[in-house]
């Protein structure tokens, strides 16, 4: 068992993402202020993917530069911490952020953005754990928990 409760892997490995929680620096309206792109099942999600290199985020600044076109520094991330999914204890979920100004990313239709409240819930609910204190977040919704 681990803090929040659910099972590890039987085999003991663990399927590993990173995504990067991008803020516009200079929005004052608080409506549009994270960058999110459509996953492949259509929903709105944080940038990043599975890590598929060591360092982890090394792996996250190609998936962002790939997705949104931004070309983020290691030094501009800021750790938010380790995420593990209630119904996938085989998935954790690595999460930085950064800053941006508002004009740095490229919007188009594959990627924007928003307000993270005012996005459209999973149809079914997403829990999310942070690992160090079990509590639930409310970004959860934007994480994808299951590699494409």
């Amino acid at each position: 068992m681990n803090t929040t409760g659910y099972r590890r892997p039987s085999d003991g490995q663990r399927r590993i993402r990173a995504h990067l929680l991008i803020h516009a620096n200079d929005d004052t309206s608080g409506e549009a202020n994270i960058a999110v792109i459509r996953s492949p099942g259509g929903n709105w999600v944080l940038p990043g993917g599975p890590v598929v290199a060591i360092p982890a985020k090394r792996s996250l600044l190609e998936h962002v530069r790939n997705q949104t076109g931004l070309e983020v520094a290691e030094s501009a991330l800021t750790w938010v911490g380790v995420f593990e999914a209630a119904d996938d204890p085989a998935c954790l979920v690595l999460v930085w952020e950064t800053g941006v100004e508002h004009t740095a990313l490229a919007t188009h239709e594959d990627c924007q953005w928003a307000d993270h409240g005012g996005l459209p819930r999973p149809t079914r609910d997403v829990a999310v754990f942070d690992t160090d204190d079990s509590s639930t977040h409310d970004i959860a919704h934007l994480i994808p928990l299951h590699h494409p």
